[in-house]
Formats: C-alpha cells, sequence, structure tokens
C-alpha cells in the first residue's frame, strides 16, 4: 500500500514537472482573447475528486494541481494545440477544468477511450470554440495526439481567423459534429469519407473543395451543409444508400449539378436548400418527399406548374423558394380541375422574378384555402389586374405580407386579408389607389409600400390632404440635381411613396436655377437666376453681370464684368474704396477713388457720383474727379447731405463751392444763412436808409466845406502859431488821407495771397475799396436780390461804376471850369484800385484749383462761376466787353491822362528853367542873382527884370537860399529887378551856415556845401514852378484842375511817380491772384518802395516813407 502511493505520487511530480516545461515550449504560440471569452482562474471553483468529473484519479493528484495552479499547468499538448488554434495562453493558465470550450473525456464516468479502456487524464472530447475573436490554424499533427484520437465534437464556426487544411481531422474516427462554416479553412471535403460515424457536417462559407461522391458511406450523417464551397458534382452521388438519414442539404452557391429528380428517393429530407446552382429539373418529381418543411430553388432551372397531381403533396412544407427561377406557379386553366389541399399548411412562398405572365386575381385564387399562409411575395412576375380584399377565403384571416413590386398592377380597390400588416406595391407603372383603401391604410397603419408608383387619379390623394389626413413632411427627402426638383414626404408612417409620383404638385417643388411647377422644371437660361424654389421665371442678373452657364441657383452666380454685386442685388457695384467708370466706348472698370479725390467710404459709388473727399469738390455736376477748394477748403467742401453731387457744404454751390448758393449771403470768405423774408425786407430797408445816410453825409460835408472856404478869413502867422493839436494834425491828415486810403485797398488786394487768412477786419477792409462786390457784401444784396443775378450785376458794375464816376467828373468839368478834373483827380485813389482789381478779377479765369491742379477746359471765371472761361454766351461776352474796356480805361486811358498832365506841366514851367540863380555870400548877408541862358531852340533870353515872372522866380531864389542858410529872421530887398539882398535881422543872429564851417573838417565842408547847394536848388524850383503854376492856372483850365495832383509832390514833373503808382497798382491786382502771384507781388513792391525811397518825390517826408 506504501508502495503504491509513493509511485502515484513520483508519477504526479514527473506530470506537473513536464507541464511546467511544456509551458515554455518555444514552439508554442497563440492570439490573445477578450477577457469576456475566457475568465481568470481565480473565479473558477475547482470540483472535488470524484465529483460529476468522472476522474478516477487519486485524491491527491487532483488537490495536488489545485494548490499548484498556474506554476503546473497540465497537459501540454493539449495546450499546445489549443495555442495554435489561436486560444490566448493567459486563458490556459489555470486547471485544465477552467478551459472554456474545452470538454474533457474524464468528466464523463461512464466513457471508454479510443483504447477500449478508461479516458486518459487529457483526453478531448470536444472543442467548441464557435464566434471567439481567434486566429491560429487547425494543427497539421491534431489527428494524431493520443488526447484528441476520442474528439467527438469540434465547433469552431464564424472565426474569421482560423485557417488550416481539413485534411487533418481525417483520422479523428470518432468525430460525429463538425461546424467550420464562415472561416478560412481549406482542402478537399473527401477528408470525411473515413467518418463513418459523422452526424453533422457544415463546411459552409469555406474555401473547402472535392466532388460529392467523395462522401461515401455517411450512413449516420443528417445534415450537410456545404453552402458557399467550391464543391462540385452531381446530384445523383447523394443516393439514399449512402445518406438513409439526410434531413438537412445545403449546396447553394456551389457548382454542384444535376436534375433534381435524382433525390426523390431521400424521403428523410426536411431541408432542402439548392439556390444558385445549375440544377435542373421539374418539382413533381420531388412531391413525393412528404417530409420536406423547407425548399429553396432561387435562380436555378427547375421548374414547375401547379395542376391537379400536387393535390395532398408536400403536406408538411412550410417554406417554399421558387425566385428568379422558370417556374411558372399559376394555374394555365381555370377551368380544369385545380389541386386540393394545394399546400394547405405553407407559412411563406417566395416566387419572385417567375414567369407567372397572369392576373393578380388567378395568383390568389390558387391560395385561398390556404389556413396558415402568412408572407407571399410575387414580385418581378408580369402579373397585372387589381387587387382585391379577397372576403369570404381563408387567405383573407391568415395573410400578413404581400409583396407584388414590379408587376404591372392597376389598381387596388381593398387589402387582402383581414390582419394584413403589409403590402408592397411599389415599381408599378401605373397605380389605381382608392381613396377608401388609402384612408384604410391610415387608420389600420397598414404598411403600405408605393414607392416607385405613380398615382393615376390623385384626386383621392388631394381630398386626404385637404381633409388633413395627410400632410407634408417639413423636411425634403428628395434632392433631384439633374431634374432640378425636390420633394417632401409624407408624415404618415403607414404610406412609403415616391412623392414626384404620389402627388407631385403638392410635395415637389423646383429648386432654385429652375423655373417651373412640381417636377416639371427646366433651368434658367443664360444670365438669369433663380434664388427660390417652385419659381414659375427666373429673375434677370443684376445689371453689368452675366452667368457662366444655364441653371444659376443664386444672384452670386451672376459675376460682375467688374466689382461685384450690390447689396440690393440690382446692379454690379465697386468695392469699398473703388469707383465705377463708364468710358465712352462702354468699358467698364473699378478705380481707386483716392486717384480722383473721392471718398469711397463703402461699396457701390461711381465716379460721377461718389462723394468727394473733405476739402475737394467736382466743378460740375457728373464731374469724375474732385479738385481741392479754395481755403479755407475743410469748410467750403465737406460733402454734406445737401451739397448735391458737387460736394460743397451746406450754402455753398458752383465749382469748387467758390460761391454761396440761394438763401446764403458771402461774409468774410464764408457763406451765412440769410434771413427769413422779414429780415429781407428790413435789409432792404437798411440799404435803401445806408444809401440816403450816405447821400445826406456827403452832401453836408460838401456844403460846409464850401462854406468854410468862403466865409473862413485869411489866418494870421500869430493865430497859427497859437493853433492846437487837432488844428496842425488835421492839414497833415488831410495830406495822407489819400496815401492811407490806398494802402488800406492794397491790404485788402494783397489778402488773396494767403487764402487761408481769415481776419475779422479783412471783410471791413474789402469794404473800403469802394467796389461793387464789396457793397455787395456790405449790404448783402445776395439774400433779396439772388446770389447768381446780384454776382452778375455786381461783377459788371465793379469795373464800370469807378470809371462811371470819372466820366461824370467830365460832364462836369463842362459846367465848371477846372471843377471836373479837380474832383476827378480827388476821386481816382479812392476809385482806382478797387476799380481795377474789379476789372483784373472780372476778366481773371480759375486755371487751377486749391491744390494746384489744372483745370483744363473747365477753368471757369472767377467773378462769374457758372460762366466757363470758353463760353461765349451773352452773359460771357458782355463780361468781355465790360472787361476789356475797363482794362483799357484803367491800363492806357488813366495813366495816359496823367502823363498828358505832366506833359502839359512840362511845357508850363519851360521857360523857369533857362535861368540859373547865383549866390555872394557876405558877412550876416548873401546877394541873390538871376542869370538867363540860351534856348534849345536857340534864341536869345528876353531880360529877366522885364517879366514877373523872373522877378518871382528871383523872389523864390533868394526864400529857398535863405532858408537853407540862415537861422532866424531875413530881410529881402530888391535892387534894379536884378539882385535880392538877403539879411539876417536881430540882436541874436546865429550867421551863416558857413561862419561854422571853420570847426568842420575840409571834407566834411565840401560834403555840407554840396547838399546845401543840392537842397537850395530844389527848393528854389519847387517855388518856382508854384509861382508859375498860377500864372497857368489862368489860362490852362486842366492844369488849374490838377494843382493839388502836382502840388504834392517836390517838382511838378515827379509825377511820373503818379503814372507808375497806378500802372503798379494794375500789376498788382492783376497778377496778385495768378499762380506766381506771391513772388511778383513782392518783387514789384520792393522794387517801388526802393525807388520811392531814393526819390523823395512828395513834398511832406512822411507821405514817401508811408
Amino acid at each position: 500500500m506504501l508502495l503504491a502511493e509513493s509511485v502515484w505520487a513520483v508519477w504526479c511530480l514527473c506530470l506537473l514537472t513536464s507541464g511546467e516545461r511544456s509551458e515554455h515550449r518555444p514552439g508554442s504560440q497563440a492570439v490573445l482573447g477578450t477577457d469576456a471569452d475566457f475568465a481568470e482562474v481565480s473565479h473558477v471553483d475547482l470540483p472535488a475528486y470524484g465529483q460529476a468529473s468522472g476522474d478516477v484519479r487519486p485524491s491527491g493528484v487532483l488537490e495536488l494541481e489545485a494548490t499548484q495552479g498556474k506554476e503546473d499547468a497540465p497537459c501540454p499538448r493539449v495546450r499546445a494545440v489549443l495555442e495554435e488554434l489561436g486560444v490566448p495562453p493567459a486563458a490556459l493558465n489555470g486547471p485544465k477544468g477552467t478551459w472554456r470550450g474545452i470538454t474533457w473525456a474524464d468528466r464523463f464516468p461512464h466513457a471508454i477511450s479510443h483504447l477500449g479502456g478508461k479516458p486518459g487524464l487529457c483526453d478531448v472530447r470536444g472543442i467548441s470554440l464557435e464566434g471567439r475573436p481567434l486566429k491560429g490554424r487547425l494543427p497539421p499533427e491534431l489527428g494524431s495526439l493520443r488526447e484528441f484520437q476520442g474528439l467527438q465534437k469540434l465547433a469552431l464556426a464564424r472565426i474569421k481567423g482560423i485557417t488550416g487544411n481539413i485534411s487533418c481531422l481525417g483520422n479523428l474516427t470518432l468525430l460525429r459534429t463538425v461546424y467550420l462554416a464562415d472561416t478560412a479553412v481549406y482542402g478537399d471535403v473527401g477528408a470525411f469519407s473515413q467518418l463513418s460515424d459523422l452526424f453533422v457536417l457544415v463546411l459552409s462559407g469555406t474555401a473547402v473543395g472535392g466532388e460529392l461522391a467523395s462522401l461515401r458511406n455517411m450512413v449516420t450523417l443528417s445534415e450537410l451543409e456545404l453552402a458557399g464551397t467550391a464543391v462540385t458534382g452531381d446530384l445523383r452521388s447523394l443516393t439514399v444508400f449512402q445518406f438513409p438519414r439526410l434531413a438537412w442539404l445545403d449546396l447553394s452557391d456551389t457548382r454542384v449539378h444535376g436534375e433534381v429528380g435524382a433525390l426523390r428517393e431521400l424521403d428523410t429530407l426536411r431541408t432542402l436548400k439548392l439556390s444558385r446552382t445549375a440544377v435542373h429539373g421539374d418539382l413533381v418529381h420531388l412531391l413525393e418527399l412528404q417530409n420536406l418543411q423547407v425548399a429553396k430553388f432561387d435562380s436555378t432551372k427547375v421548374a414547375g406548374t401547379p395542376n391537379s397531381s400536387w393535390s395532398f403533396k408536400w403536406p408538411k412544407l412550410r417554406f417554399l423558394s421558387l425566385a428568379d427561377s422558370p417556374a411558372r406557379f399559376l394555374f394555365e386553366n381555370l377551368y380544369l380541375r385545380p389541386p386540393v389541399f394545394f399546400l394547405k399548411d405553407i407559412q411563406e412562398i417566395d416566387v419572385s422574378g417567375c414567369p407567372l405572365n397572369g392576373h393578380i386575381e388567378q395568383f390568389l385564387d390558387m391560395f385561398r384555402d390556404s389556413l396558415n399562409l402568412a408572407r407571399l411575395r410575387a414580385t418581378r412576375c408580369n402579373l397585372s389586374g387589381q387587387v382585391d380584399d379577397m372576403k369570404g377565403t381563408r387567405l383573407a384571416n391568415s395573410l400578413l405580407l404581400l409583396d407584388l413590386a414590379g408587376n404591372n398592377i392597376t389598381g387596388i380597390t381593398g387589402f387582402p386579408g383581414k390582419s394584413i400588416v403589409q403590402v408592397s406595391l411599389s415599381r408599378n407603372p401605373l397605380l389605381d389607389m382608392s381613396k377608401s383603401a388609402l384612408l384604410q391604410s391610415i387608420r389600420e397603419e397598414i404598411q403600405v409600400d408605393l414607392r416607385e408608383s405613380m398615382m393615376r387619379d390623385v384626386s383621392a390623394v388631394q381630398e386626404l390632404f385637404e381633409e388633413g389626413w395627410l400632410q407634408a413632411t417639413p423636411e425634403a427627402v428628395i434632392l433631384n440635381t439633374t431634374a432640378n426638383y425636390y420633394c417632401h414626404g409624407i408624415t404618415s408612417p403607414s404610406l412609403r411613396i415616391t412623392p414626384e409620383l404620389f402627388f407631385p404638385m403638392r410635395l415637389c417643388a423646383c429648386l432654385p436655377g429652375s423655373r417651373g411647377v412640381g417636377i416639371h422644371c427646366v433651368p434658367c437660361a443664360a444670365d438669369t437666376f433663380s434664388d427660390l424654389t417652385n419659381q414659375t421665371d427666373c429673375k434677370a442678373c443684376p445689371r453689368f453681370s452675366r452667368t457662366a452657364q444655364t441653371g444659376a441657383r443664386t444672384v452670386n452666380d451672376c459675376r460682375c464684368d467688374f466689382g461685384r454685386i450690390g447689396l440690393d442685388n440690382g446692379t454690379c457695384v465697386c468695392e469699398r474704396g473703388f469707383a465705377l467708370n463708364l468710358d465712352e466706348l462702354g468699358q467698364r472698370d473699378c478705380l481707386k477713388c483716392d486717384e480722383f479725390n473721392l471718398d469711397c467710404e463703402g461699396p457701390g459709388h461711381t465716379l460721377a457720383a461718389a462723394p468727394p473727399k473733405p476739402g475737394f469738390a467736382r466743378l460740375q455736376p457728373g464731374d469724375t474727379r474732385g479738385f481741392r477748394c479754395a481755403e479755407p477748403a475743410d469748410q467750403h467742401c465737406n460733402s454734406s447731405k445737401d451739397s448735391g453731387l458737387l460736394g460743397c457744404a451746406a450754402g455753398y454751390a458752383g465749382p469748387l463751392c467758390v460761391t454761396c448758393s440761394d438763401g446764403y449771403r458771402s461774409k468774410r470768405k464764408l457763406c451765412r444763412k440769410c434771413a427769413d423774408s422779414e429780415g429781407i425786407r428790413r435789409s432792404r430797408l437798411r440799404i435803401a436808409a445806408g444809401i440816403l445816410g450816405l447821400g445826406t453825409l456827403i452832401a453836408a460835408v460838401a456844403v460846409v466845406a464850401f462854406w468854410r472856404k468862403t466865409r473862413t478869413p485869411v489866418r494870421t502867422r500869430a493865430a497859427r502859431d497859437s493853433d492846437g493839436f487837432w488844428e496842425v494834425l488835421r492839414p497833415m491828415l488831410r495830406a495822407q488821407m489819400r496815401i492811407l486810403l490806398q494802402f488800406v485797398q492794397l491790404w485788402g488786394v494783397l489778402t488773396a495771397l494767403n487764402e487761408s487768412l481769415s481776419l475779422w477786419e479783412q471783410e471791413y477792409v474789402q469794404w473800403l475799396q469802394l467796389t461793387a462786390g464789396g457793397l455787395q457784401d456790405a449790404f448783402k444784396l445776395e439774400c433779396p436780390y439772388g446770389g447768381e443775378d446780384a454776382r452778375f450785376v455786381t461783377a459788371l458794375a465793379g469795373p464800370l461804376v469807378p470809371l462811371a464816376l470819372l466820366l461824370l467828373c467830365m460832364l462836369l468839368e463842362a459846367v465848371s471850369r477846372s471843377m471836373g478834373i479837380r474832383l476827378a483827380l480827388k476821386l481816382l485813389p479812392f476809385l482806382f484800385i478797387g476799380g481795377a482789381s474789379s476789372c483784373a478779377r472780372l476778366m481773371s479765369c480759375q486755371y487751377h484749383d486749391g491744390g494746384g491742379q489744372a483745370l483744363g477746359e473747365a477753368s471757369f471765371r472767377v467773378l462769374l462761376p457758372h460762366l466757363k472761361c470758353e463760353d461765349h454766351g451773352w452773359q460771357a461776352t458782355l463780361a468781355d466787353c465790360v472787361g476789356w474796356v475797363s482794362a483799357v480805361s484803367y491800363v492806357i486811358l488813366i495813366p495816359g491822362f496823367l502823363l498828358y498832365l505832366l506833359r502839359k506841366q512840362k511845357r508850363a514851367v519851360a521857360p523857369s528853367r533857362r535861368s540859373l540863380a547865383t549866390a555872394e555870400i557876405q558877412q550876416n548877408a548873401a546877394v541873390v542873382r538871376l542869370h538867363a541862358f540860351q534856348a534849345r531852340d536857340g534864341s536869345q533870353p528876353h531880360g529877366l527884370d522885364k517879366e514877373p515872372r523872373g522877378v518871382r522866380h528871383l523872389l523864390a531864389a533868394a526864400i529857398a537860399h535863405g532858408t537853407v542858410y540862415f537861422r532866424g529872421k531875413v530881410r529881402l530887398q530888391l535892387q534894379e529887378n536884378q539882385m535880392m539882398h538877403v539879411q539876417l535881422l536881430g540882436d541874436d543872429q546865429e550867421g551863416l551856415d558857413a561862419g561854422n564851417a571853420s570847426t568842420l573838417s575840409a571834407v566834411a565842408q565840401r560834403d555840407q556845401e554840396y547838399v546845401d547847394q543840392r537842397r537850395w536848388i530844389k527848393i528854389t524850383r519847387m517855388l518856382t514852378e508854384r509861382c508859375v503854376f498860377q500864372d497857368a492856372e489862368e489860362s490852362d483850365r486842366v492844369l488849374a484842375g490838377a494843382e493839388s495832383l502836382f502840388c504834392k509832390y517836390v517838382t511838378f514833373e515827379s509825377v511820373w511817380v503818379e503814372v507808375a503808382l497806378k500802372l503798379v497798382s494794375a500789376v498788382l491786382v492783376s497778377v496778385v491772384a495768378s499762380q506766381d502771384g506771391l513772388q511778383l507781388c513782392v518783387g514789384f513792391t520792393l522794387v517801388t518802395a526802393a525807388s520811392l525811397a531814393l526819390f523823395q518825390p512828395y513834398v511832406q517826408r512822411q507821405v514817401g516813407e508811408l
């Protein structure tokens, strides 16, 4: 006993040691499985020895295996086979009882091994690993291993990763069940021919091939499934002698062939599947298979037509499929006796694709007595006619599904069957379905498939829509881009339809890009688009755009010739910062606005309408360019909403916004809004009162001056010495007032040099120019008389009014001797600059804008901006005539008249210049003599003592000599009409300036003598000319009237300065507004100032300095 126990312990230890070694065999490989397929060992309870396992080994061995666990894995060769099949090693670490899917032979107490004795510890009876994610192969040594010789079941179905040759299973003679369907195994099916105990052989969906004839002596085989394999052969190989128990035969999708009658002796068949094979024959040969329950002959050449011989046949048949076979499952002649008890227990029939070629009423009538027929499929059978409810038949109580798709059914008046739940009438070309049938489908929720079937009469459908039984889905379910339409479905779950065939007028609409109604849609023509659905007409593309092809869906499909489509979709516009330019040839382009001084804030601008930038304006509406305005440009030109197309600010108008619009007046280069009508009336009253007051003032001043001149006695020297401040200032102001006024007038003219200058006194200074324009601004004539009319009148009156006043003076000269000339010469300093300035502005044109850019043909007149320089209308002609007449007057006639006065003066004073005064200086006295000399014509001079003017000449020389050389009172004494004795009087005699010469150096003395001599000569000449002029006044009215003009100069010949000043003034007012006005004005001014400083022509030195 002790010896036996010792032997068992050594044997178990050796077994465990060998298992431990086999666990680390390099040849064992496996693919891991999932935790759901293989549980860990720690969660499995091992059965005790002798409990339901059939294990006859001593308990010590089992306990030793349980305690050792993973360290001593049992059955190494079984483990190796399983790992090669793809079982993860982790799933085989525990005791063998925990190996899932493995059935051990020692678990069956009464099992006998293949050797005739008790089964071994590692003998395997079954392997069931179906559907697990394994990847491996059938070990080639599987059939030679002792542990698998008793294998009865091998189930590896639905494991795509299992491969290997099935020939290794040919030696497993005890196999009864083989499930290898849908695996990658291969080999010859003849490998199983020696397995005489095989009961089930399932190899469907594998790469197994071979001949059916190789399966011999399968007397126990009841199920043979070879569908989808490469098995070939004739059905005659399946004889009843070789397969006496065969109940399930599936050879679908194989290469078998033959006549189906060869199977008529297999009376044990319950399931026969020969779909998609090359078998043929007539079903009548199989009618004796009384146990047949399932028969599938899809896509075969098996034929058959039911007749009376079919009576009581196939009593157990439940499923029959003849789809796409030549069987004509229809009674050929209704007058013959039909079969009785025809397929009375059938549950499903599929004859789809069979050439029935009959009426649906005839086809359904075949099954009127079927008690259990639930599903009837007859698609694509060329059936015609109408379907009714088949009341009074047994079929009406059993039918659940009727599939008649793809036929020529013309209508349905009712559903065949009280319990029917699904009817398919799809793909029937033209179908007429009654309102009651549709309403029954909706109410009873019968699934009716009407897809691809057109409704013959949609009135019933329309009524259901109007009554609310049918409604369209919110979303479209069909989008046909080829035919350019889309369709909505219906909300009813019972009806499955094709909307464009069921009710297109209500459910379908044309897509954008087409026009029409329902499904009759035509793509939009070129250059048109449709952006909405179901439009009967397409819209034209925006202006200046076109489409690349037909069927434009949106306005964006219209491609602009330039820019992009505007927000209003009305036309093509340019982008922001660009404006449209349309040239004479019709070419269109988007140009940058900055280059044209335009302000294109947003898209859609054109060059002719875009607002100019601030400080810029158009010359006239429609111009494509903005020009810089005169200063202050930002106030004149700011593109206000009231500016129109010119870009002027409110109140400004005309080219470059140089004038004021109606209702505004000019003030200090700015336009101010006029008062209301009442204000205008008051303004007119003020103007009239102002004119009346000014006339009254002038008349009063004239009367007072005349009265004082005639009534005021000659004042003595003592009276003059006692004069106060105003008495001394008055004559100085009288003499210098004209010069001051001219200075102020020139100041107003020169303000044009700086257009940005805007002083408060500037407006009033310009009034002092005494021009019509100044009066216009002063009296606000633009408000009551209109801006353009007032400007035109004042522009013409500006140069003409001074000339008219001078002309009136000439008329006055005809009435009063020398009065007209004297008054004209007094008015001339007041009126000349204003008149010349008005004339120059009337004739001047604006050739450049405020920035110096040339205006070209758009140049306009300065005072008449509404007239271009090249205009020849009556207003332009009149302005030119007035301008040229005034220019001739101011530049030629007036200076010419002054030159005429100068010439007359020279001829009048010429005799006084034919004598020379000398002085003999004595002690506190001097003797002055006058010497005559020969004239230029060679005549001898007359005696000076015989001419009164000679005596006056001698007196003038003596007075001048005393003025220069003496300090104090002197006495003049005429001696013999030829010399004048000048003697210094008084006790405080200062003596002659020459007496002080001893204190001066010789050089300084000579210079002083030269200066004194020059002064004596100059004063002598001045006094002499005045004496002569007094004599000439009596005989020459012109010289008498020009006395005031000549007397303001030291010498009468200095009147040329007056002529030069008039010409300089005319030049200044002409060039002041030119492009180089500043340089020219500065040049003329400096030359004139230098000349006056050099010559000192005025009697009063302050006038010259001013």
